[in-house]
C-alpha cells in the first residue's frame, strides 16, 4: 500500500517504457537523451495504466507501476475533484510514436465494441505530429481506406 503523502508533484515517470516495432526507429531515445536500444523503438508509453505496459513511476525510493499508484492513491495523482469523475482510472494513454517505416494497420474499437470483447473502453485517438523527418512535408497519416473528400 502506498502512503498518499509520499507522492510528490511532478510525478517522475521512467523514460524507457518502449515497444519494439519493425517500423520503429531511434528518434524517441535520441529525443529523450538516453541510450538507443538494439531493437527499433516504435512507441514510448509515457502515461499508461494499461496492464500490458504500465508506466513506471518513482514514489519515494520505490519504482512502481502507475496502475498500482492509481489504485492506492488516486487522489494524490488526480486531486479530489478529478478523481471523483475518474474513480482512480487513467483517462487516457499518452505515447510517442516513431514510424520510420509505414505503420501496421490498426483497428480501434468503440466503447461498445471494446466492452463486448472484455475491455473497459474503446480507443479513440488524437495525433499531434512533432517531427516529419528530414524531408519536410513527407509525413502523413491514412485515415481509413477511402480517398479524403473536401
Amino acid at each position: 500500500m502506498i502512503d498518499p503523502t509520499a507522492v510528490s508533484a511532478p510525478l517522475r515517470l521512467q523514460l524507457d517504457n518502449f515497444t519494439d516495432n519493425l517500423w520503429g526507429g531511434d528518434w524517441i531515445p535520441r529525443m529523450k537523451g538516453i541510450p538507443i536500444p538494439d531493437a527499433p523503438v516504435g512507441e514510448s508509453w509515457e502515461f499508461s495504466a494499461h496492464p500490458n505496459r504500465p508506466s513506471l513511476v518513482t514514489v519515494g525510493s520505490r519504482v512502481i507501476p502507475l496502475s498500482e499508484l492509481l489504485a492506492d492513491a488516486p487522489k494524490a495523482v488526480f486531486g479530489e475533484r478529478l478523481n471523483a469523475r475518474l474513480s482512480g482510472r487513467a483517462p487516457f494513454l499518452l505515447k510517442f510514436i516513431d514510424s520510420r517505416d509505414d505503420l501496421s494497420v490498426q483497428v480501434h474499437p468503440s466503447d461498445e465494441q471494446a466492452r463486448a470483447h472484455g475491455a473497459d473502453a474503446g480507443k479513440p485517438e488524437s495525433w499531434l505530429i512533432l517531427d516529419t523527418g528530414e524531408a519536410e512535408g513527407e509525413g502523413f497519416i491514412y485515415v481509413g481506406f477511402n480517398p479524403l473528400k473536401s
